[in-house]
C-alpha cells in the first residue's frame, strides 16, 4: 500500500510540472502568434483556454478595462508608436494589480491581439534606438524603403525593447521611398531628425549613453570611439525579411 501512495503522488508531481508547462507554452502561443487560428487545445483549465480564444479572434475592441481603470486600445497603440513611457508605465501598473486575479490572462490576451507584445506589458523592457538611415538604406533599390524601419520597429517590440527611438540623417528626406510619410513621422514625433550638415551617429551615440539603450544598426560604430560601451544590435536583411541578429563583439562581423 505505502508503494502505490509513492507512486500516486510521484504521478500527481509529474502532472503539476507537466500543467505548469502547458501553461508556459500556451501563454507562448498567445505572445508569438495572437492572430493566427489554432485548434482547440483540451484542457480542464477555462481560463487559458478563453484567454487563448479571444486573442486568436481579430480583435475589434475599442476599450479595455482593467481594474477601474478603461483604456482607449488607439491611444495605447500611439503611445507604443510614439514612446509615451508613461501611458505604458501606468498600463504596466494597471496589469500588475490584477496579477493572479481570475480575469488577468484574459485582459493580457486582449492587449496582445491588439497589438501591444506581451513582453512590454509583463517583462522588463531595455530602451533601443535604430539607426534609421543605415537601416532605410539596406534595400538594394538606390531609394531607402521606410517599411524598413517599420519592420524594426515592430521587431524592437517585440523583442522587448521600449521605448524605441528612430533617429536619422537630415539627407535621408531627399533619399526615400516615400518622404511625405518620413516628413509626418518626423513631425509626429516618431522620428528624431539629426541637425543639417552633421552626422545622426553622434546623436544617437549620445542618446544610448543617456537611456542606456541598445542601439539596432548595420554598423558598427568603429570610426567613434565614445561608442566603444555602448550596445550595439546587428539588423540583418535577407531578400524583403528583415530579423534582428547578434550583439556587436570585437570578434563579430558585419558587413555594411
Amino acid at each position: 500500500m505505502a508503494e502505490l501512495i509513492r507512486e500516486a503522488n510521484s504521478i500527481k508531481e509529474d502532472i503539476g510540472k507537466l500543467e505548469q508547462r502547458f501553461n508556459v507554452l500556451v501563454d507562448k502561443i498567445v505572445a508569438l502568434s495572437p492572430t493566427t487560428s489554432m485548434p482547440p487545445i483540451d484542457t480542464p483549465k477555462k481560463s487559458v483556454q478563453k484567454s487563448v480564444q479571444a486573442a486568436t479572434k481579430s480583435f475589434s475592441k475599442e476599450n479595455i478595462v482593467i481594474g477601474k481603470r478603461k483604456y482607449h486600445i488607439p491611444e495605447l497603440l500611439d503611445a507604443l508608436r510614439l514612446n509615451n513611457l508613461s501611458l505604458i508605465e501606468e498600463l504596466r501598473d494597471s496589469l500588475a494589480k490584477i496579477a493572479r486575479q481570475p480575469n488577468e490572462k484574459q485582459i493580457l490576451a486582449e492587449l496582445i491581439a491588439a497589438g501591444i507584445p506581451g513582453v512590454i506589458l509583463t517583462g522588463t523592457p531595455k530602451a533601443a534606438i535604430i539607426d534609421g538611415s543605415n537601416i532605410a538604406q539596406m534595400a538594394s533599390q538606390r531609394a531607402g524603403k521606410i517599411a524598413y524601419l517599420d519592420t524594426t520597429k515592430n521587431l524592437a517590440h517585440k523583442g522587448g525593447y521600449f521605448p524605441v527611438l528612430i533617429i536619422i540623417d537630415a539627407s535621408l528626406r531627399h533619399n526615400i521611398d516615400n518622404s511625405s510619410r518620413l516628413e509626418d513621422m518626423i513631425r509626429s514625433g516618431e522620428i528624431v531628425m539629426a541637425p543639417p550638415y552633421t552626422s545622426a551617429d553622434e546623436l544617437i551615440i549620445s542618446e544610448a549613453r543617456r537611456l542606456d539603450a541598445v542601439v539596432l544598426s548595420n554598423d558598427r560604430f568603429s570610426d567613434w570611439p565614445a561608442a566603444k560601451n555602448i550596445s550595439k544590435r546587428h539588423v540583418k536583411v535577407n531578400g524583403t525579411t528583415i530579423s534582428l541578429g547578434d550583439f556587436h563583439r570585437s570578434t563579430s562581423f558585419w558587413f555594411r
